[in-house]
């Protein structure tokens, strides 16, 4: 007996169940709140290390003949799409379900697609996020764990930006997003780009580090001046530059700490007899 899911037959309640669940358009959040990740042992999404994650990145920029400014995302499509198969579509029409979820991309991978949403508030450098998030999971072979995939908005924070917990999904989001930040902003044109304009800004290390912001007005416009630089550069958004900095070591951010945390973080430890 074989069961039709949204996207193929399958003998499997499991395989069954979890198109379904894929097929809501259901949020990252959503989807580790009703998986279970123990389910397929076989399908355990396997560790990448940030290295080898700018390892990729730094292929693919090979690829394309990168040297400077803007990636052409395109021109990386176009690869793929001659090595995979990959169909990508842009400024797609969003269903009303997907409008009211703020759903900005998709990824399916069998046969490989990706579509871009059109948006009722156009952001270049949140769409160029959004397609490198889910060439990422192309690239990362993500399509030997999931169906499909949702980009929602609140996926490219700063906060998802952290470490993963662990599960299977949050794992390859966060691969998936580290990937896409490398491939938006290269690794080496980025930290020779930063000190170029830590030089010209006179800005030194006072023990936080080259690029350190809070909420002093003289520090948040020396790092307004410095991730306007990478935003125009790279054709990004704020946050994705932001991130980028803190992931290569080059910016603190203190912004969300309180005087007296700043203070006590400052003070040296001491080890009590």
């Amino acid at each position: 007996m074989y069961l039709q899911s949204p996207t193929r037959y399958t003998n499997s309640l499991s395989d069954f169940l979890e198109d379904l669940l894929l097929d809501q358009a259901l949020s990252p959040g959503q989807l580790r709140a009703i998986t279970n990740v123990q389910a397929k042992p076989s399908g355990v999404v396997p560790f990448v290390g940030k290295e080898i994650l700018e390892n990729v990145a730094s292929r693919v920029h090979q690829d394309i003949s990168y040297l400077s400014g803007r990636v052409a995302l395109d021109r990386v499509c176009d690869t793929e799409r001659d090595r995979s198969g990959l169909v990508l579509k842009l400024d797609a029409e969003p269903s009303s379900d997907f409008v009211e979820r703020q759903i900005l991309g998709r990824i399916t991978f069998d046969p490989p697609t990706i579509e871009i949403f059109r948006q009722a508030s156009p952001n270049a450098g949140r769409n160029r996020f959004t397609l490198a998030h889910e060439l990422a999971h192309h690239l990362l072979g993500h399509g030997d764990h999931m169906v499909r995939e949702y980009c929602q908005d609140d996926d490219f924070s700063i906060e998802s930006g952290q470490a993963p917990d662990g599960t299977d999904i949050k794992r390859m989001e966060f691969q998936a997003n580290y990937l896409a930040s490398s491939l938006l902003l290269p690794k080496h044109n980025v930290i020779e780009d930063f000190h170029g304009l830590v030089g010209k800004l006179g800005l030194s290390n006072r023990g936080y580090g080259l690029l350190y912001v809070d909420k002093q007005p003289c520090n948040i416009q020396n790092f307004e001046t410095i991730s306007a630089h990478f935003m125009t550069e790279y054709g990004v958004s704020r946050t994705a530059a932001t991130l980028r900095l803190q992931a290569l070591g080059l910016l603190r951010d203190d912004r969300n700490l309180s005087a007296s945390q700043r203070v006590m973080e400052k003070l040296p430890s001491v080890d009590w007899p």
